[in-house]
């Protein structure tokens, strides 16, 4: 009988639902960022350093959280900007993207993200390449389960925050996919001295996803938080669904032969940005691409490439 996919993870995937209980524990009216980040402080001060922390790793556990509070709300990982490769990304999208928040039926949220999980180590990406996304995964599911579990009771104290918002259940998957952002962002944004800066690297990472993926999840439910719009997005709407390769020197149209932004160079070096008419050039066909180091924008038409003027 063929083997599905083992998460590595299961543990701290388990311990959002002892983490957004606790949350839900110190909800108060006029209920602030700084109350949520004291609470997820607190739960994982309970659970990693039950005999007390230092004011170096306090610091350090409330800058995981605001720093992924910023990811999140300028929507940075769907952005491209958390440094995830082609390969990941492809599975990034499946789990936080429009095809989880979508028309996805309620009851096969969880099936969704199993069956996401099922197809990571399977696809040509190496362990380390995994490990976040196998957190995120793990993370989804018991998130899934926690707010179900929460839609289901009316004596919960998270009730006065989702009573007004269609019932609740028809943002649930909002709510999971906030958790697995908030996972990604926290593995791999966040520097790798952040708590105890020597020691445990792997399990510093595995931490930091967990800090915040609490922290975005609970903030989505209590604040509302809609993510802004990045140029990575726009260009997933037209249909790509990954960042395109390809650009990595400046081009202008001298290099017609060289400007090919959908292969070769560094990844994300260049995005499609849009079609249009830019200093009198455009035409079917005719693109703009943006640097993401720099924001330099080119026309491309062709093999030709243009810097447009600021």
């Amino acid at each position: 009988m063929a083997q599905t996919t083992v998460n590595p993870y299961e543990e701290i995937g388990a311990q959002v639902l002892a983490g957004l209980a606790a949350i839900g524990g110190t909800l108060t009216g006029g209920y602030t960022i700084d109350d949520l980040v004291n609470a997820v402080y607190a739960y994982v001060e309970s659970v990693y350093w039950p005999g007390g922390t230092t004011a170096q790793i306090e610091i350090e556990i409330k800058s995981i959280a605001r720093t992924c509070i910023n990811s999140y709300v300028n929507n940075n990982v769907l952005g491209g900007l958390v440094g995830y490769g082609s390969g990941q990304f492809r599975f990034i999208e499946m789990l936080i993207g429009n095809s989880l928040t979508s028309n996805m039926p309620l009851n096969s949220i969880s099936n969704r993200i199993e069956d996401v999980e099922d197809n990571i180590t399977d696809n040509q990406l190496t362990v380390a390449e995994q490990t976040p996304l196998l957190l995120a995964t793990t993370i989804g599911s018991n998130a899934d389960t926690y707010w179900n579990t929460v839609i289901a009771s009316a004596l919960s104290p998270w009730q006065a925050y989702i009573a007004n918002l269609n019932g609740g259940n028809l943002n649930i998957a909002y709510w999971d996919a906030a958790a697995m952002n908030g996972a990604l962002a926290g593995y791999n944004a966040t520097a790798a001295g952040m708590v105890e800066p020597s020691v445990n690297f792997v399990t510093n990472k595995m931490v930091s996803a967990l800090i915040a993926a609490l922290t975005v999840t609970a903030g989505k439910v209590i604040f509302n938080w809609i993510p802004r719009i990045q140029h990575m997005n726009l260009m997933m709407n037209m249909g790509s669904g990954i960042p395109f390769r390809g650009g990595g020197e400046k081009f202008d149209s001298a290099n017609s032969g060289g400007f090919n932004p959908h292969s070769g160079g560094p990844l994300y070096q260049w995005i499609y940005k849009y079609t249009g008419v830019v200093n009198g050039q455009g035409a079917c066909g005719a693109f703009i691409y943006m640097n993401t180091q720099n924001g330099d924008e080119y026309f491309a038409n062709g093999g030709n490439a243009t810097m447009v003027a600021d």
